[in-house]
Formats: structure tokens, C-alpha cells, sequence
């Protein structure tokens, strides 16, 4: 729990320092929640289809993402391994994409999103992965919502203990989050 809440302190940081877009007045929260969740709706829909470029299309190009076995994962990273990444030979199925909460602010987002998945490799091996995610999405100067800035933790595979909230990535992702700012600008 303690882990959870500094990477949520530390996101809502980010927000407060990244400041909401001067390029698009800021709707409603209202009808921006609206559009957010259409747009996760459509990225869950891009990745259960196979479709990499669409789910590709939803990383801002100043994305930055941390995740505490595979490090920083950048825009061309992300947008690569997921047009590369979702080949029909791969098996990947998105089985759950549960939007667990959401709170918007003018053009900022912040999101805790669960993410279930199967994959089967050219062997035919399937395994199971899934994923919580606490993600900074912003509205971007063409009006669309794109991910920004996020934080990944793998959930236990099926019959494997939980993580514990003490785990050793955590102070790792709290300075890497705290310490964002600068390298997108």
C-alpha cells in the first residue's frame, strides 16, 4: 500500500509540475472523462484486435514510461515493441482492461488501469501477464488524449504470492518519476 501511494504522490507531482496545455481551453472534467475513457475503450480495442499501429497511436511522443524489471521505456521503444509486439503470430490476447479509476483536471488525466493478457509464442506456449498501471494521459495540442508519463507493476502470475508493497523497485520509481520533468523538456 505505502508503495502505491508514492507513486500516486509522485504522479499527482508530475501533474502539478507539468502544468495543464495552453493549446486547447479546457473542457468540462466532465466531457474530458467522457473522451478519456473513449479513448482507453479504443487503445483496449486496438490491442485486443492486433491493430499495433492504433494502440501505437495513443503514446504522446513525449511519453515516458517506468516499469521496475524492464526500466524506462520511451516512446520509440513502447510504440515499436507494440507494432512489433502484436503480430498476429504472437498470439497476444488482451483478455481484461478494467479502467479503475479516473480524475481529470483540464488537460491532465490520471488513471489506474488493470491490464490482463494472454500470450502464446511460436511454440504455442501460452502464459499469462497482468499489469497495474498508474498513468499521466494529456490532451495534446490536435485535441487528442494520449499517454504521457506512467508507472507499470506487474500483478502475480496465477498461483504466485503477491508483491509486496516494501518491494525494492519502489524507491528506484519514485525518483525516476520525481526526476521526469526535465527529460521531457
Amino acid at each position: 500500500m505505502i508503495g502505491r501511494l508514492t507513486v500516486l504522490a509522485s504522479l499527482g507531482l508530475l501533474a502539478g509540475c507539468v502544468g495543464t496545455s495552453p493549446v486547447t481551453p479546457a473542457l468540462g472534467n466532465q466531457q474530458s472523462e467522457v473522451e478519456v475513457r473513449a479513448t482507453i475503450a479504443d487503445l483496449a480495442d486496438a490491442f485486443s484486435k492486433g491493430d499495433g499501429e492504433r494502440a501505437a497511436s495513443h503514446a504522446s511522443t513525449q511519453m515516458l514510461l517506468i516499469h521496475p524489471t524492464r526500466g524506462d521505456v520511451d516512446f520509440a521503444e513502447f510504440t515499436g515493441g507494440v507494432r512489433a509486439g502484436l503480430r498476429p503470430y504472437d498470439g497476444y490476447k488482451l483478455t481484461q482492461a478494467r479502467l479503475d479509476s479516473v480524475d481529470v483536471s483540464g488537460d491532465l488525466a490520471l488513471l489506474s488501469i488493470t491490464w490482463h493478457t494472454v500470450m502464446r509464442d511460436r511454440a504455442g506456449k501460452e502464459s499469462t501477464r497482468g499489469e497495474r498501471d498508474q498513468e499521466v494521459w494529456r490532451r495534446e495540442a490536435d485535441g487528442r488524449w494520449r499517454l504521457f508519463r506512467g508507472a507499470s507493476f506487474p500483478l502475480p502470475a496465477p498461483g504466485y504470492p503477491a508483491a509486496r508493497s516494501s518491494d525494492e523497485s519502489s524507491p528506484r520509481i519514485l525518483a525516476a518519476v520525481t526526476n521526469m520533468k526535465g527529460r521531457a523538456e
